[in-house]
Formats: C-alpha cells, structure tokens, sequence
C-alpha cells in the first residue's frame, strides 16, 4: 500500500509539474472552474426560463384547442337541429315566414289593444 501511494504521490508531482511547465497554476485553474460554473449558472436559468415560456404556451394552445373543440360541437349541434327540421319538413324559409305572420299578427293585438286603451281613456274622460 505504501508503495501505491508513493506511486500515486509521483502521479500527482508530475502532473502538477507538467502543469506549471505550461504556465497553469491552481489559481488559474480555480479561476476557470468558476468561470465555468458562473456559464453553467446561467445556462440553467435560460433553461429554465424557457422551460417556463414552453409551459405558459401549452397552456395558451390548450385553451385554443378547447375553444376550439367547443365550437366544434356547437356548430355539429347546430347541423343536427337544422337536419332535424329539415326532415320535419321545417326549412329555414318555413320557420321564418311562421315568424313573420306571428309578429303580424302580434303587431295587429298590439293595435288593437292600443286601440281599446285609447277608446276606453275617451271613455274615462
């Protein structure tokens, strides 16, 4: 044991020596890490600040989809109800001149009864 850590001892003397025959110092190397580690920071608070955009996104498309969906349906509702008239034999023609003669014939009771107001205020006076 005593002489693989003698061996290892030799490893490291060299190493550092090759390492200060090139002009690096433990300082420069600390220097470095840290300067690698100030980059890593800020990679990872990119990340994640895309991570949140990508996040706020899905939720902004999930919410279209669904307002989409929704009309979706509406509009197949509004298909089945217009197919369920049609084969009542209701068309929209159909239904709108029912409509029409009934706001006729409303309009003609509101005469009327406008009418009988104003004969029964003769009366009144």
């Amino acid at each position: 044991q005593t002489e693989q850590t003698n061996a290892t001892k030799a490893d490291m003397q060299k190493l550092l020596g090759e390492l200060e025959a090139s002009g690096t110092t433990a300082g420069n190397l600390k220097n470095e890490l840290f300067s690698k580690e100030e980059a890593i920071k800020v990679l990872m608070q990119e990340i994640d600040s895309m991570k949140t955009e990508s996040d706020k996104q899905d939720k902004e498309l999930k919410a279209f989809l669904m307002k989409e969906k929704e009309q979706t349906n509406a509009i197949k509702d509004m298909k089945k109800l217009i197919d369920e008239l049609e084969a009542e034999g209701k068309t929209a023609d159909n239904l709108k001149n029912q409509l029409l003669s009934k706001e006729e014939a409303n309009k003609k009771l509101m005469q009327e009864i406008d009418s009988m107001k104003t004969e029964s205020d003769k009366q009144d006076k």
